[in-house]
């Protein structure tokens, strides 16, 4: 008994000294229950940009690829779709791109693509547009079983949803759906709101038509004299005159390409 203890002791010291410690065995990584890819085909090779998303190796969406891409700047090209039914019972679709050089591809959703070629210019404007918040009067605060309808909270929640190939778009439904819904928002009597007319008018002025350039032109010199010759608060020629102005450049906006 003592001979087989001794031995024990013995083999024990060696495995240490060896590194020969045994260590618990690491629980293996859980697996991404895939996709159900129900129909797969071809389509028309198409140039889209995407506005964000995930590329995915195949269509069951269980791997991401390696590769990374620059939302907006990178161009893809699709050339075939796949109807895919997600883990949560969802059926969306999902097309197979590759970038020019085909170093970058992979399955990614159709709703992150978009075939509008100046997304660039359209995030820029969406910024620009944006910082003019701080110029607005302070949003209304919310109550637990209401929420504030203002000006400013209005263009706050219109820039939540607002996606970039919506930029020039607009709608009736509140709080709008792009810029030319948060320009009409952008009027009112004090200097400060006056600015912001003038600021939103500053971002596209001379991308338009000569006629609606000159219109615009025209209705900026009426707000500064408006402004100018103003004497009380609340002043309805001045309103009017803001009113007016971003009214004719909101329409102006929708006819951006």
């Amino acid at each position: 008994m003592m001979i087989k203890l001794v031995k024990g002791i013995s083999v024990g010291i060696l495995a240490a000294s060896l590194g020969l410690v045994m260590l618990p065995e690491k629980p293996a990584a859980a697996q991404v229950k895939p996709a159900k890819v129900l129909a797969t085909t071809k389509i028309k090779k198409t140039a889209y940009h995407p506005n964000g998303g995930v590329l995915y190796q195949t269509a069951k969406l269980t791997k991401k690829t390696s590769g990374a891409f620059k939302p907006v700047k990178t161009t893809f090209y699709a050339t075939k779709s796949a109807k895919v039914k997600k883990t949560n019972g969802k059926e969306v679709t999902y097309y197979y791109v590759k970038n020019k050089q085909g170093n970058l591809k992979g399955w990614i959703w159709k709703g992150n693509l978009s075939k509008t070629k100046d997304l660039a210019k359209r995030l820029s404007d969406m910024r620009r547009v944006k910082a003019i918040i701080k110029l607005m009067p302070k949003p209304a605060k919310s109550t637990k079983y209401e929420t504030a309808y203002d000006s400013t909270n209005a263009v706050i929640r219109l820039f939540k949803k607002m996606k970039p190939a919506d930029a020039y778009k607009t709608t009736i439904f509140y709080p709008g759906k792009g810029l030319p819904d948060a320009v009409t928002r952008f009027s009112g009597t004090t200097p400060k709101e006056v600015k912001t007319s003038m600021t939103a008018y500053d971002i596209f002025k001379g991308r338009f038509s000569k006629k609606t350039n000159q219109k615009l032109a025209k209705m900026q010199k009426r707000l500064k004299k408006a402004e100018a010759n103003s004497t009380v608060a609340g002043d309805d020629n001045v309103y009017n005159a803001s009113f007016n102005f971003m009214q004719a450049l909101s329409k102006a906006i929708t006819t951006l390409k």
